[in-house]
């Protein structure tokens, strides 16, 4: 088992696509928080 480790490329593939999505989601949502905002307002919050 760990002398010839195997990754089936669908596994891969599948990994991928949801590290992709939560990635993009987790951006988002800061973003659109973002540009909701006023920048005097943004910096002022600081």
């Amino acid at each position: 088992m760990f002398r010839n480790p195997e990754v089936d490329i669908q596994v891969a593939v599948t990994a991928l696509i949801v590290l992709i999505i939560s990635g993009v989601v987790a951006g988002l949502i800061p973003a659109r928080k973002a540009v909701s905002m006023k920048p005097v307002d943004a910096l002022r919050y600081e």
